[in-house]
């Protein structure tokens, strides 16, 4: 069979049905499929209503993976002058069905893959300002951070996020921020939260039920859904119920039906609060557990149970330990307390009090030590004020013995007779 066409009516056979390039002036992430605005040929406009009810043309994602392409840059008239592009589809060759499909964007893609890393290599990334990507290469997998800080600036996605710029390449691009703040410190973090998606509810039937909510607020300030589940009723089974047909005496209960829900989607969760997480930024690593925490910064190293009142700290200057108000440090000086320092056993490193007497006590009336054990001293013993002795003073194999009338008595061997 021989088709005939001319050449008018294979040209637009092939403009209706052969896709073509979309610049993508926007999306829209907030349905639960993705969808764009954007423009065609010369005069051709891919998008949505203003008012919203009418969405532009889907941009569907695979499955576990979504991004959102930056907005573009737009001149003075209006005009598209960079922007990320896609390739359309017009399903059933039909010009009026188009369907996104690949987006990608020249200002951002991350490039020259086989000549720094290797064939084979597997990269996620975002715009290049964030300097932050993932990278999957054949010596290992490398999760790359920022060390400057945030810019925080109004306005939205415009000029293909330049609010995101690190201080120093604010710094570098001449301070052009226009009115930025520094905001904080770009991080890696790895954390447990409780995952708010995915919360069910069956809405009753019925005139006078009551609407339930469709959506809660969680503390971080994220909107997120809850899938209702409505019963609908088997309007025949519910008649044989009423007509005594329902077979276990249930009367209507008895009539049968099904539950339906709309789909939801779900929200991201890294804004949620989490008391298991290790967080990594320009100024500190931390690591926490419950109340249990761990922080490294550059000269400095501490591990607290909940706040510093119960911690340890090691500088490049001195280590210390603290509990309350009882502390124990460290430096190039000595050895110090803000307490006088008692010495006990303690039978399993558990806090556990051993039934001995501490060894040494603090007379607080005398301001005094007692020291209840044999004391040896290889060298010189200095003391400054009173020494009391209750057994015998050894010195140079020779025991002295100062007896209730004052005698002293010194003798080679222990004789306590």
């Amino acid at each position: 069979m021989v088709h005939r066409q001319t050449g008018s009516g294979s040209g637009f056979r092939a403009y209706s049905g052969g896709g073509g390039r979309a610049l993508i002036s926007s999306v829209d992430d907030s349905s639960l499929m993705q969808t764009m605005n954007g423009s065609g040929m010369k005069g051709e406009s891919f998008s949505g209503s203003k008012d919203g009810s009418v969405k532009g043309p889907e941009s569907p994602q695979n499955y576990g993976f979504t991004s959102v392409v930056a907005a573009a840059s737009k001149a003075a008239n209006g005009l598209i002058k960079q922007s990320a592009e896609g390739f359309m589809s017009f399903m059933g060759g039909n010009r009026s069905f188009p369907v996104m499909g690949i987006m990608d964007d020249r200002r951002h893609r991350l490039k020259n893959l086989i000549k720094d890393a290797a064939e084979g290599s597997v990269a996620v990334h975002g715009l290049k300002e964030w300097g932050q990507q993932f990278l999957i290469t054949d010596n290992g997998m490398f999760m790359t951070g920022n060390k400057g800080k945030t810019q925080s600036k109004g306005g939205g996605q415009g000029g293909g996020g330049a609010g995101q710029l690190s201080a120093s390449q604010q710094a570098a691009a001449g301070g052009s921020g226009g009115g930025s703040q520094e905001g904080e410190n770009f991080k890696i973090r790895f954390q447990l939260v409780e995952n708010q998606n995915g919360k069910k509810q069956t809405q009753q039937s019925g005139a006078g039920a009551p609407k339930l909510a469709r959506s809660f607020r969680s503390k971080s300030g994220v909107e997120f859904d809850i899938e209702t589940f409505e019963y609908v009723l088997d309007q025949r089974a519910a008649k044989a119920g009423e007509s005594g047909g329902g077979g276990n005496g249930a009367g209507g209960d008895s009539g049968g039906g099904e539950t339906s829900s709309k789909p939801t989607g779900q929200k991201t969760l890294h804004k949620e609060e989490s008391d298991t997480f290790h967080e990594i930024t320009s100024e500190h690593q931390h690591l926490q557990r419950g109340q249990g925490n761990n922080r490294v910064k550059d000269k400095e190293i501490m591990a607290y149970y909940k706040d510093d009142k119960i911690s340890s700290r090691v500088t490049d200057k001195h280590v210390h330990i603290r509990f309350e108000d009882f502390r124990i440090f460290v430096d190039e000086q000595g050895c110090w307390s803000t307490k006088p320092i008692q010495i006990k056993d303690d039978i399993d490193g558990s806090g556990a009090r051993s039934s001995k007497p501490p060894v040494y006590q603090w007379d607080e009336p005398n301001n005094t030590w007692i020291y209840n054990a044999a004391l040896d001293v290889r060298g010189d013993l200095k003391v400054d004020g009173d020494l009391k002795v209750t057994g015998a003073l050894v010195l140079n194999g020779h025991y002295i013995r100062v007896s209730e009338n004052g005698l002293i008595t010194v003798t080679r061997e222990d004789s306590r007779a």
